[in-house]
């Protein structure tokens, strides 16, 4: 076990700094976030000003050192100093449970979280979130990420299957139509034709991230981005 220094068993999210390999950040469930700068040989807790000790999902931020975002119990927290401090993002998230955290993968002031009130956007780095999640037939999220290569593209994981959003012309462009920016559309709802399969988890590989593996409640599955309609 590499949980020297670390009290609780419960990681929910652990993710590896992208500046320092060295460094590993774990959202615990019950105790806060710790930090590893040893590669995990030991760990120490980071939740000065940090008023969530359940915490569910961590965004380290690309090419930052010490920048991270973490969502769980008391809404969105950031901090920029390697966790030595925190700050909300919470804006008039209301201080909601955030399961889960993605920001867009171009503009850091763009994130989603998906909270057990359905998923709420912001494009202000959390002073306002707004609720996007019209069409979505289950808020009970498993997942929430945006598309490395497509920018066009939201995918989040819910108990009916994996959904997936697209943003990029209609808000970021001409077409201003809120009826339209909340439609979601089924991406590919499990596997060998089942529908209902709890989508957990996502990554892509390959030239132009082409390759698709999902986890779902049932098996792992590989898909194409063609074969599986991203």
């Amino acid at each position: 076990a590499a949980n020297n220094g670390m009290p609780v068993r419960n990681v929910y999210d652990l993710k590896f700094s992208p500046i320092d390999h060295e460094t590993v950040i774990a959202a615990t469930y019950g105790a806060g976030v710790f930090i590893s700068t040893d590669a995990a040989g030991s760990w120490d807790a980071t939740n000065s000003g940090l008023h969530a000790a359940w915490t569910e999902s961590l965004v380290p931020e690309p090419g930052v050192a010490g920048s991270v975002r973490v969502g769980g119990w008391n809404g969105v927290w950031a901090t920029t100093d390697g966790g030595l401090s925190w700050g909300s993002l919470n804006g008039d998230l209301a201080n909601m449970s955030v399961d889960k955290l993605a920001r867009d993968q171009t503009d850091e002031d763009i994130m989603y979280a998906g909270t057990s009130y359905g998923l709420f956007k912001t494009t202000d780095g959390g002073s306002t979130w707004v609720r996007r999640d019209d069409g979505l037939t289950s808020v009970n999220f498993e997942m929430v990420a945006t598309d490395p290569v497509a920018e066009d593209r939201v995918y989040v994981g819910v108990w009916n299957g994996l959904h997936r959003h697209s943003y990029w012309d209609i808000e970021r462009g001409s077409v201003n139509n809120s009826t339209i920016l909340l439609d979601w559309l089924r991406a590919w709802s499990g596997s060998r034709g089942r529908g209902d399969n709890l989508a957990r988890d996502w990554f892509c590989s390959g030239t132009g991230c082409g390759v698709f593996c999902f986890a779902s409640s049932l098996w792992p599955i590989k898909k194409t981005r063609t074969d599986a309609g991203f």
